[in-house]
């Protein structure tokens, strides 16, 4: 499947989320096989971010370089960290069906149960093109 740049780096935050969630143990193999492949085009985005940020940007006090949106190169760097994300990629992956329900205790009593599992509407956004509902 082709995805963009911008649809891998930003699905990694909401990704983290769901990794730390309790997941029957095919959905949480399915996640784990994702995040692998993710990672690959992943560390080539990061890497050619922090070229961009070297470029464009100037060194604080704590030898980290960054770029300000005050600074005159902003917008060099925004042209093209905005291209880097706009560049599609093709990446083999299957799709992760989410359950609907997953296991946990009782808060009182802790006996064990089942309940619906829930999910932040902009996480289900970022992960639109790996997950299913």
């Amino acid at each position: 499947m082709k995805l963009k740049n911008g649809e891998i780096f930003g699905a990694v935050e909401p990704m983290k989320k769901l990794m730390q969630e309790k997941m029957p143990v095919k959905v949480a193999f399915g996640i784990a096989k994702l995040i692998n492949k993710l990672n690959e085009p992943l560390r080539a985005i990061d890497d050619t971010r922090n070229a961009l940020i070297k470029k464009y940007g100037e060194q604080n006090g704590s030898n980290q370089f960054q770029v300000k949106p005050d600074s005159e190169n902003f917008a060099k760097f925004q042209a093209e960290f905005v291209e880097l994300l706009d560049q599609e990629v093709e990446l083999v992956y299957e799709k992760i069906k989410l359950p609907e329900k997953v296991a946990s205790s009782c808060d009182a009593c802790h006996h064990n149960m089942d309940k619906q599992f829930e999910i932040e509407p902009a996480t289900i956004m970022a992960l639109e093109k790996f997950i299913e509902v």
